[in-house]
């Protein structure tokens, strides 16, 4: 039992791995054994850091991100004990945040990134291999933990959130023939550093990796630019209205193409939709720019 549990837990970091890969985290270091400072607090001799990926921010200047994954991956379904199972997970990685936090591979990390702002993060990717539609975070939206840390900040990602950040990067690659793909980082605020700000890059911020909106930039052999949102959400007109309105918001003069995906549109059925919605919005020049797509279909092209 011991070494299947074993060979499972190798498959999931493998399957991580590539989804790492696929979200630009390619500079993951893997399998850190972390030392616990606190024995005194903790049990634990030592703690697996499955992944460890750090960069420079391009949301806030000056800033450096450290995320701490840790990988479950079950054989088949999740299991009932879902909320007994979290909490022990995220205790855990709690623990690994406090002794990382006063580590040599913290210095380490840090002293090759340029930045005086350091937040570390914890990203709990759950994972079954059967395919499961059980939402874990609305699942566990309610769970009340004690986290030993104070400073935790823990992401969960389920194999519904993984599915939509793979599909909508599948769908971008498709339709543009992977030319030019990139995130897209919008104006926060906080990256306003004319020095150092850059509005696309092959890295998905850690910001991004819970949402349901996921924003790219495309540019072709031709320097045509578009601007991407592909949204989680089922096609309505309220939601078609938003990530209207969040495009426009995030656009600017040198967007040639607006491409907004849902994962249900249907063009028999919501054309009319569409263009009605997009009526009610007073910029043409703009308007005539958004195309919609279900990211579902890879058969889709601008035309």
């Amino acid at each position: 039992m011991g070494e299947l549990s074993k060979k499972i837990g190798e498959f999931g970091e493998q399957v991580v791995d590539d989804f790492l890969q696929e979200i630009g985290w390619v500079q993951a270091q893997k399998g850190i054994q972390l030392n616990n400072i606190f024995k005194d607090k903790y049990n634990k001799t030592t703690y697996g850091i499955d992944f460890l990926v750090s960069y420079e921010c391009p949301l806030v200047d000056n800033s450096i991100k450290n995320i701490l994954v840790s990988v479950k991956y079950h054989k088949d379904k999740y299991p009932d004990n879902l909320k007994s199972l979290a909490k022990s997970h995220l205790i855990e990685l709690s623990e690994m945040m406090h002794s990382f936090d006063f580590s040599n591979e913290k210095s380490a990390a840090d002293e090759m990134l340029v930045g005086n702002i350091v937040e570390d993060i914890g990203l709990l990717i759950w994972l079954c291999h059967k395919d499961s539609k059980i939402d874990l975070r609305s699942e566990l939206s309610n769970i009340r933990v004690d986290l030993p840390f104070e400073r935790t900040k823990i992401i969960l990602l389920d194999n519904t959130q993984v599915d939509f950040l793979l599909s909508s990067i599948t769908f971008i690659k498709t339709v543009f023939d992977k030319d030019g793909f990139e995130f897209y980082y919008p104006n926060t605020g906080q990256n306003i550093n004319p020095l150092t700000k850059i509005n696309s890059g092959l890295v998905l911020p850690i910001e991004f990796i819970s949402s349901a909106i996921l924003p790219f930039k495309t540019t072709d052999s031709n320097n045509v630019i578009t601007l991407s949102i592909v949204s989680g959400e089922n096609f309505s007109n309220s939601s078609l209205r938003r990530i209207i309105g969040l495009a426009q918001d995030l656009s600017t003069n040198l967007t040639n193409q607006i491409l907004l995906a849902f994962p249900d549109y249907d063009e028999l059925e919501h054309l009319n939709d569409f263009n009605k919605v997009k009526g009610e919005f007073s910029n043409n020049n703009f308007v005539k720019k958004i195309y919609v797509a279900n990211y579902n279909n890879n058969r889709f092209r601008i035309k």
